[in-house]
């Protein structure tokens, strides 16, 4: 749900994502790639592309890039680009060429960043450049902008000035914090949950990334044809089953807490309050994310803050927007975009027990295949503990590292 963060958002394009069914039966939507040869005057600059780092440095092709609208930079100590950044329109088999001029910081300094905990994501200018303990070197000197992010605390930014040949030292303590998790249940062909729709992204948008976590399930009523819930069917039926929802639309807080039918603002918004003000049961992060034609995989680490046993760690692919171009079903409720779409659980819809004690950790491995009823650029993963009393003590997402 990057509707939060409009410079991660990427455009969709609505033909790219209009999904029919024959029989039932999802039919994949038709994704498009092109490809971006990237230079630059001095090589081995580090390339990120929509503010991601490609791994890939100067001069390098990029591959199976949707199509699409760009954001392409490039980074390398003691340097500055120019231009710092480029938008490209990324055509289907088309090669593009994008050629960065690299010219010589002549008065730098470095930076050293500190955290506690550590391994938070260190962003300079925008563009990130690893996790903390960190040392950024070869910085322009004067003002330069520093936001760290690390899932379960909030977000830490502020600006720093550069001083010529000086290390500057910053050392932060990192908030911790609960993410609420909303699991909302709906249907393409349910009336009520489109306004239902609109009040849990609006409460979305005012908590922000850190505070919630959403994850959106669709059922097989009133419109059986659903393709949302035909694509997933198992899924949406498990969660269904384990939460017994008699009807649509239907919203769960943290497992926990409920609402249903005629949903209101201000309940929910306080239900979510609420949650959000108990200390989370444990820190959950996401590593090395990646999201291909071939499969999404990552990490994710658990440090237990209390004692889990009876606890199940699920996650969970979706689908950040999902836009048709026609009715997607009979009936139909007239809407036609339709955020935060659950694809997928991993391993299973049972997840992976986890039995740890306070400060105990463990990681966790999560490899997803590809399916190409996906549209890869809007895909995320969500993790979350869940008790056997159903209670959620903690959720997090790739949108927020």
């Amino acid at each position: 749900m990057k509707k939060f963060l409009p410079a991660l958002i990427l455009l969709c394009a609505a033909f790219l994502v209009s999904c029919k069914t024959i029989e039932g039966v999802p039919i994949a939507a038709e994704q498009k790639f092109g490809r971006l040869w990237v230079t630059s005057s001095v090589d081995s600059a580090n390339i990120f592309l929509d503010r991601k780092d490609t791994g890939k440095v100067t001069p390098a092709l990029l591959e199976n890039i949707p199509v699409g609208k760009h954001v392409v930079q490039v980074f390398r100590s003691q340097y500055f680009s120019i231009p710092d950044s480029v938008l490209v329109e990324v055509a289907e088999n088309r090669l593009d060429s994008l050629f960065f001029t690299l010219q010589v910081v002549q008065i730098a300094g470095d930076l050293q960043v500190s955290t506690t905990p550590d391994s938070a994501l260190v962003i300079v200018d925008n563009l990130p450049r690893g996790y903390s303990p960190l040392t950024v070197t070869g910085l322009s000197e004067g003002a330069h902008s520093l936001k760290l992010l690390k899932a379960s605390h909030l977000v830490e930014e502020f600006p720093v000035d550069i001083i010529r040949d000086s290390l500057i030292q910053v050392d932060v303590s990192l908030t911790l914090t609960r993410s609420v998790l909303v699991e909302h249940f709906s249907n393409s062909g349910c009336v009520p949950c489109v306004p239902a729709d609109s009040i849990i992204e609006k409460i979305f948008l005012e908590k922000g990334i850190i505070k919630t976590v959403s994850l959106g399930y669709h059922l097989s009523f009133p419109s059986p044809n659903d393709p949302m819930f035909l694509a997933a069917r198992i899924g949406n039926d498990a969660r269904r089953a384990y939460y017994g929802i008699p009807g649509l639309p239907a919203i769960l807080i943290d497992g926990v807490e409920s609402l249903s039918g005629n949903i209101l603002e201000t309940e929910l918004r306080n239900k979510i309050d609420g949650r959000a003000n108990l200390p989370p049961g444990a820190i959950l992060e996401i590593f090395d994310f990646q999201a291909n034609q071939n499969s999404i995989s990552g990490r994710v680490r658990i440090q237990a803050l209390e004692n889990l046993d009876n606890t199940v760690l699920h996650v969970a692919l979706i689908e950040r927007e999902i836009i048709y171009t026609q009715q997607p079903s009979t009936p139909w409720n007239g809407q036609l975009r339709f955020f935060d779409v659950f694809r997928d659980f991993y391993p299973s819809k049972d997840g992976t027990p986890v039995t740890l004690s306070p400060g105990q950790k463990q990681f966790i491995t999560f490899n997803i295949p590809y399916n190409a009823l996906w549209v890869l650029d809007q895909l995320e993963v969500v993790v979350f503990l869940q008790r056997s009393s159903k209670e959620v003590v903690q959720a997090a997402w790739t949108m927020y590292p």
